[in-house]
């Protein structure tokens, strides 16, 4: 490749069917075009917008799986309580009104600083309700049932957490 003034002179690809295609005068400028390299200013915001979209979609979805988290911690410490109600209706207790928290070996109930929630049975209810704190899970509840006293316990469940998809 030889540059004369404005021109670079190349050799063709066609050359080698056509020999009097041999030479080509291309500009020095559309040479030193072919060899930029890298990305555009509108490929770059393109790219950024492309990553916004997505961290918009995806921020909203974790916070909300955290919160599903959160509430499903103290759903399983509400399950600690389905044994002693087991053990309390084996010893005798025979209707749900006797399956309270702090009678009948059944855990007192819970409210601890650390927790937003609260966890007790009342009337043979496991109950969990969410302190109205300002959070998404503001006053959410869920409640375990047991349907009869008799072995084998079948459970029912229910609360608001339920609909709002947090359990």
């Amino acid at each position: 490749m030889t540059i004369y003034g404005q021109y670079c002179l190349i050799k063709a690809s066609a050359a080698l069917y056509n020999p009097s295609l041999y030479l080509i005068l291309i500009p020095v400028r559309m040479r030193k075009r072919l060899k930029q390299k890298g990305f555009t200013l509108i490929e770059l915001m393109a790219a950024i917008a492309i990553i916004g979209m997505l961290v918009s979609v995806a921020i909203p979805a974790y916070s909300q799986y955290l919160d599903r988290v959160r509430f499903s911690k103290a759903i399983l410490l509400a399950e600690s309580y389905k044994p002693a109600i087991k053990a309390a209706a084996f010893r005798g207790a025979a209707s749900a009104n006797e399956l309270d928290s702090g009678i009948n070996g059944i855990p007192p109930w819970q409210w601890s600083g650390n927790n937003p929630y609260f966890l007790g049975v009342f009337d043979g209810y496991i109950y969990v309700f969410w302190e109205f704190d300002g959070s998404p899970l503001s006053g959410e509840s869920y409640w375990l049932r047991a349907t009869n006293t008799n072995p084998p316990m079948q459970w029912e469940e229910g609360g608001s957490c339920i609909w709002s998809g947090y359990c």
